[in-house]
């Protein structure tokens, strides 16, 4: 029996505030992802690598938005690895509002990030690719040297021996 100062827990509002919560943290690295984007496009060094670190920080934080879902998606459902799309499904009743819009919220994000994700990856990858192709003209203009000279210039094609002088005179 429960007392009166006990509580019972409420593992759906549980649930609907981890959902809730991993929701805004895809969204900030959405965020971060926007910002990377826009630093590479002002050739920014500094806030590119700001980015970088925020993207990192914010995926660790991601990961632990997930476990924490997780644990209380297994504790309802006793599957660990359990879509959410499947939550009605494993708990034998519809969702309560607030969850079925947490968990909305989250679907939304998640395609959010995943469209960001896709931009940056064309981005940066066009990025290393002009890098590449300005790398490669300036080097190969580096072991070009000689060309400085005009072709035939300071060479002696010519299969002839050298002569000797005599410095006699």
């Amino acid at each position: 029996m429960v007392s009166r100062t006990e509580q019972i827990p409420d593992w759906h509002a549980d649930l609907a505030r981890a959902l809730r919560d991993e929701a805004h943290v895809l969204e900030q690295l959405q965020d971060a992802m926007a910002s990377q984007r826009a630093a590479v496009a002002a050739n920014d060094n500094a806030e590119l690598e700001t980015s970088v670190r925020a993207i990192g920080r914010t995926v660790r934080t991601l990961e632990e938005a997930r476990k924490r879902r997780a644990a209380v998606v297994r504790y309802l459902t006793g599957h660990d690895d359990l879509a959410l799309s499947q939550l009605e499904y494993f708990l034998g009743e519809p969702l309560p509002l607030d969850l079925d819009t947490a968990r909305g919220q989250v679907r939304l994000a998640a395609q959010s990030v995943a469209r960001e994700a896709a931009v940056n990856r064309v981005v940066l990858r066009r990025a290393r690719d002009a890098n590449d192709t300005f790398l490669q003209e300036l080097f190969s203009a580096v072991a070009r040297a000689d060309m400085v000279y005009g072709p035939a210039e300071g060479k002696d094609d010519s299969k002839t021996p050298g002569v000797l002088l005599n410095r006699k005179a």
